[in-house]
């Protein structure tokens, strides 16, 4: 089946998923949801440039380089980018205590 919505419902059910700390094993053999493994941390457009079609850019009447800024922009607000960044700190948050319980626990 294909133009049925899989893989937009795929990303909804992994945003939700990533936004509770639900971990997912994800079988994706047409590739649809290989995207959401591009991490951009710091949204810079020069991060997002080897992956713009200049093709496209001149589409929007875009430079390369002003294309992948814009595209930095949008990504950086979008649901999946927010949870993501929401469960790298949850996670430091937990290293941390740790750390501290261990160093805490060896005075």
């Amino acid at each position: 089946m294909t133009g049925s919505g899989e893989a937009g419902l795929c990303i909804g059910l992994l945003e939700e998923a990533i936004m509770v700390n639900i971990p997912a094993i994800v079988v994706d053999p047409k590739g649809n949801i290989s995207n959401l493994q591009l991490t951009f941390p710091e949204f810079r457009g020069e991060d997002f440039r080897r992956w713009i079609n200049e093709d496209d850019a001149r589409k929007k009447e875009a430079t390369p380089d002003g294309f992948a800024d814009k595209t930095a922009k949008v990504w950086e607000w979008m649901p999946i980018n927010s949870a993501t960044r929401a469960m790298k700190q949850r996670q430091l948050v937990r290293i941390a205590k740790n750390m501290l319980g261990n160093y805490e626990r060896d005075l």
